[in-house]
């Protein structure tokens, strides 16, 4: 079901650019040259577009798990449209900080720190809402406890809806100014990331006040599924790498004043590894990166990139099923997806700027709508 639009007057929509969609047909033919000109012995033919082994560690004795990439038999198709946003408040082409979804708009932090709010149904500006959150300038901006906040001056301060103004934060932020890429009733999740350096999720516990951390190099998802939590960690270092695993219970993860335990890793295995026995392992693949993944209408989707192209898929028992090939093209290799409610979410694609991840464009997923949105003229 699509979100209803803002309040505010209703302005013309945004104008869409070329749209590079593909048929799967088009998408296997793609698929079909590249995987004749890699010469892998695993080439098929439709359905089955790709099969062979990957490594499913980083050592000789590690293993290799089997992976089989398909077309659908039948697509989701999904409407798609690809636009172009510009920074309405100055030359600097991207975001200051990760776009959100917030009364039913995408809230986005552009230079030198002011909102432009877009609405959902056709990402048209919502001037009446950028009028009452650009009071003041912000540096940095989240939703927590389902309120608008944004850093300024070294402080936070949460958006009052009622008051429509902004109020200094009662308490500190418990993650301070990570990237928060998940929440619930119980849990607010953030992110850290290292690169190939390493990476690490935060769990802060809302009951507790205590926060939980486990390695994820690095966290692009995690959603709650079946009662527990899902999580997905991808890395574009050299050839790509993407993982997943199942936390039941955050709580019982290690809190940040303890120190980790040597060897302990759910996602690699070396020949000293031993599994963490809070995350069950869903999958570990190589030659591959996941910018996130999300549940629509009761099933689990995965944003793969592979072989220059990003595509949807499912993916179980070493089956990955492309569902719809999205844009037919890369969408690039790095992304942090955060889920919004039953089949919306927003992706936040990322490239290097000034030795930093910054949001160069994004993808909203909202019901049967695709929107690619790429930031600058």
């Amino acid at each position: 079901m699509l979100s209803q639009p803002c309040n505010g007057q209703v302005k013309e929509p945004a104008a869409p650019v070329a749209n590079p969609y593909a048929s799967l047909e088009e998408l296997r033919s793609l698929f079909s040259s590249l995987t004749q000109s890699s010469g892998s012995s695993g080439w098929s033919g439709a359905p089955v577009i790709f099969q062979d082994t990957v490594y499913a560690g980083q050592h000789s004795g590690a293993g290799r798990w089997p992976l089989a990439v398909r077309m659908a038999e039948q697509p989701l198709r999904l409407r798609r449209q690809a636009l172009r946003l510009s920074n309405p408040f100055g030359l600097a082409a991207w975001p200051l900080s990760y776009s959100v979804i917030y009364q039913h708009c995408l809230v986005v932090l552009f230079s030198p720190g002011k909102f432009a709010c877009y609405r959902l149904t056709d990402f048209s500006r919502n001037e009446l809402l950028e009028k009452q959150l650009n009071t003041q300038q912000f540096e940095q901006h989240w939703l927590f406890n389902k309120q608008l906040v944004g850093w300024h001056n070294g402080r936070a301060y949460a958006y009052d809806t009622l008051q429509h103004a902004w109020q200094r934060a009662a308490q500190p932020l418990p993650f301070d100014k990570q990237t928060k890429i998940y929440e619930d009733e119980r849990f607010a999740c953030s992110m850290v990331c290292a690169g190939e350096f390493g990476g690490l999720l935060y769990f802060y516990d809302k009951q507790t006040g205590r926060t939980h951390y486990v390695e994820a190099t690095c966290g692009t998802s995690v959603w709650k599924q079946d009662g527990r939590y899902r999580v997905l960690a991808s890395l574009a270092h050299m050839s790509g790498s993407a993982r997943s695993g199942i936390i039941a219970a955050p709580e019982t993860l290690p809190e940040v004043a303890t120190p980790p335990v040597a060897a302990q890793s759910w996602e690699y295995t070396f020949a000293n590894s031993i599994p963490n026995p809070a995350v069950q392992r869903v999958f570990a693949y190589y030659g591959l990166t996941m910018l996130g993944g999300l549940r629509w209408q009761s099933q689990t989707m995965y944003l793969v990139s592979w072989r220059d192209a990003t595509f949807l898929a499912t993916l179980a028992d070493g089956q990955m099923v492309v569902v719809d090939p999205l844009f037919s093209s890369s969408l690039g290799h790095t992304g942090l997806t955060t889920p919004y409610g039953v089949n919306l979410a927003l992706t936040a694609l990322l490239h290097y700027k000034g030795r930093q991840e910054r949001e160069a464009a994004c993808l909203v997923t909202n019901g049967e709508q695709l929107t690619k949105i790429e930031w600058g003229k």
